[in-house]
Formats: C-alpha cells, sequence, structure tokens
C-alpha cells in the first residue's frame, strides 16, 4: 500500500521487459516433471552458458584423469552442482546465481507442505527422533540436540544441490535434487504463491481460469460472502470484478450507495476492497502505451477471440500486434495512481462518501463491534491519502517542459505532467481526508483513555498504534504542517507502542524487559 513501491515495481518490470527482448536465451529455466527431479539436458540454454562459462574461466571441462567422470554430462553436472570444483571456490557468484534463480521460482510458487504433497500423490512421514533408553528424558534431551545441529547445519550451508541421475541414449538429460532448509527437496508449485481476493475467477471456483461478464452471468453459484450479498448485488459486484480498469470508481460507488458500507463488517469483503484499491494491475512501460481506445469492447472473451481469428483467416489478414488489453487498458504505476492523474473525482468522491460511514458510529465504545469496522475505514483513509499526496508531490514536481523534452514520454513523471489540471481537485479531496482523519483523531483518542481506564494495555497499544498512523503523510513540507503539539502526540504513540507491545511473544514487551533484568514488580509484571 505504498506507492513508492508501485513506482519501483514499474523500474523493475522494466527492466526485466528489456533483458527479455534483448536477450534471446534464458538460463536457469528449470523444468521439473511429474518425480520431483529437475530436468536439465545437454543443449539447453543453461548447460550452454555453464560449459562457455567453466571454458571462460579457463578451466578443464572434463579431468584429465581416466579416473575421472564418464561422459560430458557428469562432468558438467559437477561444476553446476558441487562445491568443491575450482569454480565454486573462485567464482561464487554462480552459485549464487543458480540459487537465486531457484529460490525466486520456489518462493513464486510455493505451497504448503501438505498441498505439495496431495499433489504429488504422497503420503506424509513426519520424522520422528525418538529411541529406547532407560535414562529418563533422555530421548527429548538428544532430539533437541539433533535438531538443533541438523538446523544449524542447514543454515550455514543454504541449499543442497545433487546429480540424481543421468540417462538418455547419448548422456544428455540429466535429473537434479535440490534440498533446501530443513532437509525440505525443493518443489515447485503450480500458479502464483497469492490468490487475489478480487480475482474474479478464485470466487467463481476457478482461478486459473480468464473469467469474462458472460461467465459471471451464466454462473450457478456466486459468491454470498456470509450471506452479505443478495444473488443480484453479488452479480455486479463480480462483474465489476472482471474489468481491470475500471473496478476502482465501480467498486467504490457499489459500497458508497445503497447503504452498503455496512457490508465491509464483513473480513472477505474487506480484503477484497483492499485489494481492489492497491493492487497495481495489468504493467505496460509508459512508452508503449496506446492512446485512445479504438473500438469497444477491447477485452475479448474465449467464444470472441475464435471468431475474431476465424475472421482473420477469411480475410487472409493476420494481426501480430501486442494484447490490446494491456496495450490499451495497462498503466506503469497502478491503477489508483492512474485514476488519481486522470480522473481523481470519479475515485476521491464515492471513497469519501464510503468512509463516511463511521460519523453515525463516534459514540461507539472500543470493545462494541463497530470498533474493528471503524479501524479498517481509518486505515483505508490513510493508505488513500498516501496515494493523493504522493500523485500531488509527482505532478507537483513534474513539468511541462520535461514532458515536452522527452516527447510526452518520461515514466511517472510525463504522466503526471500530463494532469496538471488535475492538482486544485487533488488538493481539494487531500484537506478532506486530512479533516476526515482529525476527526477520527478525537475517537481514537477516547478509546485509549477508555482502555487505559480499564487497564486493557493490549487494546490500548493497538488504538495507539492508530493515532500514530494519523500522521503519517504529515511533513514539513505539506500544506498543513506539524505542529508541536501533533509531533509530541505522534512520537508519544510510537514510544508507547515500543514500550507495551509484546511482538508476538504473549507478553508485554516491559514484562520481557523487566524478567531479563531480574526485576520485579511494577505495572509491567501486572496481568493487565
Amino acid at each position: 500500500t505504498r506507492p513508492e513501491q508501485a513506482v519501483a515495481r514499474d523500474g523493475l518490470l522494466a527492466y526485466l521487459s528489456s533483458v527479455s527482448q534483448s536477450c534471446s536465451n534464458t538460463i536457469f529455466f528449470l523444468r521439473q516433471p511429474e518425480n520431483g527431479k529437475m530436468e536439465l539436458k545437454k543443449y539447453s540454454s543453461t548447460v550452454m552458458f555453464l560449459r562457455r562459462f567453466v571454458e571462460r574461466c579457463g578451466y578443464e571441462l572434463v579431468a584429465r584423469n581416466p579416473m575421472g567422470m564418464g561422459s560430458e554430462m557428469e562432468s558438467l553436472m559437477n561444476w553446476l552442482t558441487s562445491e568443491r570444483t575450482p569454480l565454486a571456490q573462485q567464482q561464487p557468484e554462480f552459485l549464487m546465481l543458480r540459487d537465486m534463480g531457484c529460490l525466486f521460482k520456489f518462493l513464486a510458487t510455493m505451497e504448503t507442505r501438505q498441498v505439495e504433497l496431495l499433489r504429488r500423490r504422497v503420503a506424509p512421514h513426519p520424522g520422528q527422533f525418538w529411541r529406547l533408553t532407560f535414562d529418563e528424558g533422555g530421548a527429548s534431551r538428544g532430539g533437541a540436540f539433533g535438531n538443533r545441529i541438523m538446523n544449524r547445519q542447514w543454515q550455514n550451508r543454504g541449499l543442497h544441490w545433487e546429480v540424481h541421475s543421468v540417462s538418455g541414449q547419448d548422456m544428455s538429460n540429466a535429473s537434479v535434487q535440490v534440498l533446501m532448509f530443513g532437509n525440505r527437496e525443493i518443489a515447485f508449485g503450480e500458479g502464483p504463491v497469492v490468490q487475489s481476493p478480487a480475482n474474479p475467477g478464485r470466487l467463481l471456483g476457478s482461478p486459473g481460469a480468464p473469467v469474462s461478464e458472460d461467465d459471471v452471468l451464466h454462473c450457478g453459484r456466486l459468491p454470498a460472502f456470509g450471506d452479505t450479498l443478495s444473488r443480484s448485488e453479488s452479480e455486479l459486484l463480480v462483474s465489476y470484478l472482471t474489468v481491470d480498469y475500471l473496478r476502482i470508481p465501480l467498486v467504490l460507488d457499489f459500497f458508497a450507495n445503497g447503504d452498503r458500507a455496512t457490508y465491509l463488517f464483513d473480513t472477505d469483503l474487506q480484503a477484497l476492497l483492499r485489494a481492489v484499491l492497491f493492487e497495481p494491475g495489468p504493467w505496460i512501460p509508459e512508452s508503449e502505451r496506446m492512446g485512445d481506445v479504438p473500438a469497444v469492447p477491447v477485452r475479448l472473451t474465449e467464444e470472441q477471440k475464435r471468431r475474431a481469428a476465424q475472421e482473420q483467416v477469411l480475410r487472409g489478414f493476420r494481426d501480430d500486434s501486442p494484447d490490446p488489453i494491456y496495450a490499451y487498458l495497462g498503466t506503469s504505476t497502478g491503477l489508483l495512481l492512474n485514476e488519481l492523474y486522470f480522473a481523481p473525482e470519479a475515485t476521491l468522491g464515492p471513497f469519501l462518501k464510503l468512509i463516511a460511514a463511521i460519523e453515525d458510529l463516534m459514540g461507539a465504545s472500543v470493545y462494541s463491534a463497530d470498533a474493528t469496522f471503524i479501524c479498517f475505514m481509518v486505515l483505508l483513509a490513510v493508505d488513500m491519502e498516501t496515494y493523493v499526496a504522493h500523485a500531488i508531490e509527482d505532478i507537483t514536481l513534474s513539468g511541462v517542459s520535461e514532458l515536452e523534452a522527452l516527447g510526452g514520454v518520461s515514466g511517472g513523471r510525463g504522466q503526471a505532467a500530463k494532469n496538471r489540471a488535475n492538482l486544485p481537485i487533488l488538493l481539494k479531496y487531500r484537506k478532506r481526508l486530512a479533516a476526515y482523519l482529525g476527526t477520527s483523531r478525537k475517537l481514537l483518542l477516547r478509546w485509549c483513555r477508555e482502555a487505559e481506564r480499564e487497564a486493557d494495555m493490549p487494546t490500548a497499544v493497538t488504538v495507539r498504534a492508530y493515532i500514530a498512523l494519523l500522521y503519517n503523510n504529515v511533513n514539513s513540507s505539506s500544506d498543513n504542517p506539524m505542529s508541536e503539539n501533533a509531533l509530541a502526540e505522534m512520537l508519544g504513540s510510537v514510544c508507547y507502542v515500543r514500550n507495551w507491545h509484546g511482538f508476538g511473544l504473549g507478553q508485554l514487551r516491559s514484562q520481557i524487559l523487566s524478567e531479563r533484568s531480574g526485576g520485579g514488580g511494577g505495572l509491567g509484571n501486572q496481568d493487565p
């Protein structure tokens, strides 16, 4: 939920895109068939790169010792997997690159151990450390000591590559096994690790398939989010999710009207709304974005694509242009910043109407069911203010001269320069968001006093954390710079959280520090 990350993502994807266009081969393209072992072929780009790299470094590819490696492929796999070769000792960066390529693919597709075993049809066999002994407690001590030694060895060792077999008529296929931390064999999953809460395919039960509005209309079972939505409302909401470029104003307008703001008491709908707002969506470099949409619809269903392909064949015409979905509807720095640059009123208008739903709940207690809903709305407003502040700064710092000098192509800055007319609108909504957060601050301060009266430190710490977040976007260059009282309140809230938060250890931090120092007594050792 940081706009700086969206800008960094644009630069990273632009670099990767340029590399893929300028390089014809891909190294460390690790394929993993059904047997779970990674498959490498002798004439693949990875093995050819390894061969040339070894030759460039001046090492003998195959040992001259007649008792050495049997085949050239076995020798190559030894250079790739062994940590005792001169290549591993003198050029460790090659092994680091190998491990990073493997780990990136694993982390990008990682599954839980149970899902992985179920997909591979392997029964789980959890390791158990046990032995027969007459020494009371000896087995547990030995097992714990053995675990500690093994974990320390794997922490220092990293990934372990091992050649499982070399096969084929000309010995050109190698199977490689990779073991990671905890002696677990690396197995790539299928598809991305995280499925977006706003993915319409996931909501309809088919996360990997593209979903169109026709699919939603003909779906027999739509998500009701705990009977929160009616059939027609669910159909409307999921239909909005199928159009990435328009989903932000459409979904905000859906929740802002018809008393649907209270639907956000449901945590699944909260996750869906945050995903709609802050997920960047389809990416395309600013230099490759097309102009106005020439025809509707740009996004075609599978049936429409098939008919269009048939028509091209009949006319003897072949279209090799890029996918119009990305050429016309993709963004460089994310959908939300794109909306704020080009049409801020369509997004911020319904957004302010939506978060204003907590005005009738200002008298609620911190222990009421409304508290989590209010905290969700406050955090949503803080994150939106972050994006609005970034858009204002981007437009302010970017000049029309920069856009003209670069011919209208200058990444995020050039994109912002084209829309300086929207700067007054953004400034207006920035003030309204600041006023909203000022009203929320009074409620949070009352909650903090209420929790302290009950000696409920965990609740007070949570409320103080939200108070500190209210000042997330206030700085010396803003229109409303931070006063001394506001600075004292923010630093006081930060210190309050640092002093009393338990950091997931089941205790307050003051209790942990007191135990470490051997002290006793005081408020920190009392049960709140």
